[in-house]
């Protein structure tokens, strides 16, 4: 059985601060009188860049690929994470990797999986390929 992975590959982001104050100060000579004090206004602005690859594997039964993530484009982005898409789900397909979390359909075929680190690995644990 062939099985197309449709891969969206790494969300890299970079953050960067935004810091904008602002302080006003009103002082009286009464010490009842109100005193206005305007707080410091902060904002993080990201941009996010999406790599998305598409593959078509077929795995022979037993056989495994791992899937990495590429290089991020520049100084100060970062891995987010991995998403990969089964597409048709199968329940012969196995993931696995640090901190993988995946979705089943109604028959508990793997629909796709998702991770924070950079890889993951595939493997067939059907007797098709």
């Amino acid at each position: 059985m062939r099985r197309n992975l449709a891969i969206l590959l790494a969300v890299l982001a970079v953050t960067i601060s935004v810091i904008a104050l602002a302080a006003q100060y009103q002082v009286s000579p009464n010490v009842n009188a109100p005193s206005t004090i305007n707080q410091p206004y902060y904002a993080i602005l990201e941009y996010i860049d999406y790599i998305n690859t598409t593959r078509t594997v077929t795995l022979a039964p037993g056989q495994s690929i791992t899937i990495q993530a590429p290089l991020p484009p520049g100084p100060g982005y970062v891995l987010d994470y991995v998403e990969v898409s089964v597409n048709p789900p199968s329940p012969a397909i196995l993931i696995s990797g640090n901190n993988v979390m995946y979705s089943k359909n109604e028959v508990g075929a793997i629909v796709s999986a998702y991770t924070t680190s950079n890889s993951l690995s595939i493997a067939n644990s059907g007797n098709q390929p």
